[in-house]
């Protein structure tokens, strides 16, 4: 009878945790999934800021050299 008892309490046990464990499995692929939109995200800025460094860096030239042309 024990035994029986025992069998049921860690069956018991074991159904929760897995519950638990398929509960943070769930979150973490939706949390893996936040982290890739994010990183895209990112990717995305970068590569903007990148652009307007560029187009910055051409008018700076161009301005500088606009400047040293004789007139």
């Amino acid at each position: 009878m024990l035994k029986a008892q025992l069998k049921r309490l860690r069956q018991f046990m074991a159904a929760d945790v897995t519950a638990a464990q398929d509960r943070m499995a769930a979150e973490l692929v939706m949390l893996r999934e936040e982290l890739a939109a994010l990183r895209a995200e990112l990717a995305a800025a970068q590569a903007k800021d990148n652009e307007l460094a560029k187009q910055m860096e051409g008018a700076l030239l161009t301005i500088a050299l606009t400047k040293r042309e004789p007139a």
